[in-house]
């Protein structure tokens, strides 16, 4: 019976908050207030909340008819998510979350407009807070997104995407060293080596050719 009352009573939290989300109108107090009253120990609340981000993310798919109005939804709830994350409501992995579930279930063509939102929001990653929470779903989620695209037919997304891991991790990334010393070994060159004597054999040839320009040009 109490795991029954603890289950009810979490179900019933999770929809205030994904009422709370889905009239959110730029008053983050009230949805820290919601937080604030909701019963249970801060890691279940916060638990909750994350659940209740991807719920209303789940309406917003379910909803959306491949428009810029439908993107812009999906970037809002993003931003929302890193306020409550800023304030202590929701733990900083959430908003890596909600676009990783976003880029698998739409087209590649709303995937490049809703990357702006990661382009423009580098400051906010490389924050210590949410880039160790979450630079291992960032790395995951664009690896992903080049496999769907083509080098070829997709070039600048692919581009945009490249740049954007560059910004984002440093040098001393491990994912982008060579830590295991693995090379190409069919890439091979080939290199033509030519003799002491047939290099000055070339080098008198061409002598001879310009001193006979030299004779035509004098008569």
């Amino acid at each position: 019976k109490y795991f029954g009352a603890m289950s009810s009573q979490s179900l019933e939290t999770r929809q205030s908050f994904a009422q709370n989300i889905l009239q959110f109108q730029g008053d983050i107090s009230q949805l820290q207030e919601a937080f604030q009253q909701a019963p249970g120990q801060e890691g279940d609340k916060k638990s909750i909340i994350e659940q209740s981000f991807r719920d209303v993310l789940k309406e917003l798919i379910l909803k959306s008819d491949k428009s810029s109005q439908s993107v812009s939804s999906f970037i809002d709830l993003v931003l929302l998510a890193v306020k409550c994350a800023e304030i202590g409501i929701c733990y900083h992995s959430v908003p890596f979350l909600l676009l990783s579930d976003v880029f698998d279930c739409i087209t590649l063509d709303l995937c490049e407009n809703l990357f702006d939102v990661i382009e423009n929001q580098v400051s906010t990653w490389t924050d210590p807070a949410f880039f160790s929470s979450g630079k291992i779903l960032l790395l995951r989620m664009c690896n992903d997104l080049l496999r769907r695209l083509s080098s070829s037919q997709n070039t600048v997304f692919c581009g945009r995407i490249q740049l954007f891991l560059a910004r984002l991790f440093p040098l001393s990334e491990k994912s982008a060293l060579n830590l295991m010393s693995h090379f190409n070994l069919e890439n091979v060159t080939t290199f033509s080596k030519h003799s002491d004597t047939e290099t000055k054999q070339k080098q008198n040839s061409e002598e001879e050719g310009e001193e006979e320009m030299e004779t035509d040009e004098g008569e």
